[in-house]
């Protein structure tokens, strides 16, 4: 695959395990240039179309709203770190445009890739095609959320793992990033930590240098801990777990959509690659073993959680080249292994090509949100100095962004006014679960002296009953990709009582 192997000599006269890799020389350059040029272009049309939904407004909300103490005692509610949070704040702080973090996304992701083309030594037909998989040309450089920082982190360790003796405080600096991306590649950067650890040690490299950066790691992934595992709010996102939530979380890493055992036999396949380099294949296998603990038992999560599952395989097959040297009982059949392994990794890739494409095209010529247009609708006809109440709240609050900054919204799930949405015990009790007749009668009970200064705004329509009531005054003319951000517009009809 285009590898040159010469390993060093460490002072005890074993070979290193920070072995020297190059790539074949040739036109490669010229390509991958292509490659970068045209995955700019693909993600900015991504970017220019893609309708920005609740969880990207959640985010810029808590940013825009409040101050860093209050976000820092709100985000373990959250279940986020908060490195992202604070990439936004001078965004949202600033008065810039709600869609410029996702311009931010796509630049972190843009600055990820160019690292993987042109500061790694990977096979040259991964540098092709890892920038067309799904999560790096649509869910993480298209949507506003900290998922775009994992391949960002994870490009800059890889490039750095040559010199991560010689760079401790950069490398370390980047596992702390990583470790302050999302909640769920926590134990990937754990495991990292423990391998450079392990490293460090083994070639005999401890130094004050050292010593020092390793403790800074450690407290810089360690306090997440007890400031996020630790809250009382992650005690509650409880679930059971069983073998569904296992079988879509395989499925969804591998093919995105598709067949859970074709997924299975990838995944063993792909082990059995990793077999070939023992530290490589513990820190895999360790990291993904936990973070399915999380999705089965915590949280379930979705497809751009299922994806990290997805970049814990990436990150082996990118260390698999740096512990050649690492001794194993089945050698000449793991060298074989070694060399052809990739061909799995673009082979993965290829297999989500078609539902990548699917899922990107579809962004693009429907809405993923109608959150916009129904915020435009309402400044338009001069309907913002309205109290607008809001059910199901956290669909409501997709608009707020687009609103002049300050406005709130009545949430009669929650029986108060707010901007960004809360998980408090209203949350667990699901109230958000009520019928849209609930907000109807709660609007009422609420503003009956002065019925015609409110709007209604809801994500599903009210039975037909309820419109001798109130007047339909808009509802989104396209079905979004997100069902639940299509809106209804209310308001009540003047004489009643």
């Amino acid at each position: 695959m285009g590898y040159k192997h010469r390993p060093g000599i460490s002072r005890r006269g074993k070979p290193e395990q920070n072995v020297t890799i190059t790539s074949k020389p040739g036109n490669n350059q010229q390509w991958l240039w292509f490659v970068f040029i045209m995955y700019a272009f693909v993600i900015g049309i991504g970017v220019w179309h893609h309708e920005p939904w609740r969880d990207e407004a959640q985010s810029w909300l808590l940013t825009r709203d409040l101050s860093i103490g209050q976000l820092l005692h709100m985000l373990p509610t959250e279940g986020h770190p908060p490195l992202w949070y604070f990439l936004i704040m001078p965004l949202c702080k600033s008065g810039l445009l709600y869609g410029s973090q996702n311009w931010l996304a796509a630049l972190l992701m843009l600055v990820a890739v160019y690292i993987l083309l042109f500061r790694t030594q990977l096979p040259i037909a991964i540098k092709v095609l890892l920038p067309c998989s799904y999560l790096f040309i649509y869910e993480y450089s298209c949507f506003a959320r900290s998922y775009c920082l994992i391949p960002f982190f994870l490009s800059c360790l890889i490039s750095l793992h040559n010199e991560r003796f010689d760079r401790p405080w950069l490398y370390t600096l980047c596992l702390i990033g990583l470790f302050n991306t999302h909640v769920l590649v926590f134990p990937l950067a754990f495991m990292l930590f423990c391998l450079y650890i392990i490293d460090i040690t083994k070639e005999n490299k401890w130094n004050k240098t050292t010593i020092a950066a390793n403790i800074i790691a450690a407290v810089g992934g360690g306090y997440l801990i007890p400031y996020l595992a630790m809250s009382s709010t992650a005690h509650k996102f409880i679930q059971r777990g069983d073998w569904l939530y296992f079988e879509k979380a395989v499925t969804n890493s591998i093919l995105i959509e598709g067949n859970f055992l074709l997924a299975a036999v990838l995944v063993i396949a792909a082990f059995a690659i990793l077999l070939t380099r023992p530290k490589v294949f513990l820190l895999v296998l360790v990291s993904m073993l936990l973070t399915m603990y999380i999705l089965m038992f915590k949280y379930e999560g979705s497809l751009r959680h299922h994806g990290i599952l997805f970049l814990e395989l990436f990150t082996g097959f990118a260390l698999l080249p740096h512990y050649e040297n690492d001794k194993w009982r089945l050698r000449m059949k793991s060298n074989t292994l070694f060399k052809k392994g990739y061909y799995l990794l673009c082979l993965i890739i290829v297999l989500q090509l078609p539902e990548t494409i699917a899922r990107y095209q579809r962004d693009i010529l429907e809405p993923y949100s109608n959150a916009k247009e129904a915020a435009e609708y309402i400044q338009q006809y001069g309907l913002e100095n309205k109290v607008i109440v809001a059910h199901q709240a956290w669909a409501g609050g997709a608009l707020l962004p687009y609103l002049t900054k300050g406005k709130k919204m009545y949430y009669p799930e929650k029986q108060a006014f707010g901007s960004y949405y809360t998980y408090d015990s209203f949350f667990f009790q699901k109230t958000w679960l009520l019928e849209p007749g609930f907000a109807m009668d709660a609007t009422y009970r609420k503003f009956s002296k002065n019925l015609d200064s409110v709007i209604i705004l809801l994500n599903a329509p009210l039975p037909s009953q309820a419109l001798q009531f109130v007047d339909l005054l808009y509802n989104s003319d396209y079905q979004a990709i997100e069902t639940s951000e299509n809106y209804y517009l209310y308001q009540f009809r003047a004489g009643v009582k």
